[in-house]
């Protein structure tokens, strides 16, 4: 089938952010290797260089890969693009609201203007972006553009998942391939308001990603059992937030989670500003409730799956 024009102007966006995500790769490996260390100056901390790159690299690399698959129309380029649509959308509108509702710290010798103007710039770049997300999501579900993607790669066998639920598990999929690194580098995390630091947060990261993996791939394979624990593991993250936000003395344990951020963390720039207690409660809640909505509407779907694998036993 024939490509649209709005796929292929999709297709070129996404190689193109996703070229300027290489560079900025690149950009930010030549700053950790190839800058010199001034010993009359501060020393540059290497270590989130290091891992900022990496993740501009994959990042990179993976959205090209989608960029070239929409181009030839692959199925598996549409579902990738309309899992970073998902990500793209919520992480720009919670980005947009920390620029709106929590602000920008006062540096001196610049104006208040000055940091309003810049406040309200990042605000809406990353509203645009929130649209673009939104746009790619509602043009990857048409049934005229979907449609082109019918022939694009191999005729999977057996029953799929819907769209919907792909999109969930891949999302889970991601965060948990993401856990181990966090807890590679000793990331703190909040559990029912305690905070976990070292060991004890590396452990907790290691166990959620092998959860949320073991939880996405068994979504893909339509297993019943794990469509209803993935319910339950969104509602636990989601209480886990609300308990820790609602506790009295949200600010400080917001700030000894600053304080418990790895070494080369601590010497980046401090915004010296704490989210309110409303703004990590809505970030925990919106997106698990709308996966939360569709694993239960799509409740016949794994029930046909279960009948059919009982059948074939």
């Amino acid at each position: 089938m024939r490509r649209s024009i709005s796929v292929t102007i999709s297709a070129i966006l996404v190689i193109l952010g996703s070229a300027l995500t290489l560079l900025m790769g690149l950009f930010v490996l030549f700053v950790a290797f190839l800058l010199p260390q001034h010993a009359a100056g501060p020393k540059l901390p290497k270590y989130p260089l290091y891992f900022s790159c990496g993740m501009f690299l994959l990042a990179g690399a993976l959205g090209l890969a989608t960029g070239i698959g929409l181009f030839l129309l692959k199925r598996w380029a549409r579902i990738s693009l309309l899992v970073f649509s998902v990500l793209l959308a919520f992480t720009s509108v919670m980005s947009a609201i920390v620029f709106l509702a929590v602000g920008m710290p006062a540096q001196s010798g610049v104006p208040q203007t000055t940091m309003d103007t810049i406040r309200y710039a990042m605000a809406g770049f990353y509203l645009s972006l929130f649209g673009l997300g939104i746009w790619w999501l509602i043009l990857f579900n048409r049934a005229v553009v979907s449609q082109q993607f019918l022939s694009g790669g191999t005729t999977p066998s057996g029953p799929q998942p819907p769209l919907s639920i792909s999109i969930i598990a891949w999302i889970l999929l991601i965060g948990g391939v993401m856990s181990p690194i966090m807890a590679l580098i000793h990331f703190p995390t909040l559990l029912f308001g305690f905070l976990l630091r070292g060991w004890a947060a590396s452990i907790l990261y290691v166990l959620m990603g092998a959860v949320q993996i073991y939880l996405g791939f068994g979504l893909l394979k339509l297993r019943p059992r794990e469509r209803i624990l993935a319910v339950y593991y969104l509602l636990f993250g989601f209480v886990n937030s609300a308990v820790s936000c609602l506790l009295p003395g949200f600010p400080e344990r917001m700030r000894a989670s600053l304080e418990a951020l790895p070494k080369a963390m601590r010497t980046l720039p401090n915004a010296g500003l704490t989210p309110p207690w409303w703004f990590p409660l809505l970030c925990s809640a919106v997106l698990p409730t709308v996966m939360i909505w569709f694993l239960i509407r799509e409740k016949e779907a794994y029930l046909a799956a279960g009948k059919s694998a009982k059948q074939i036993a």
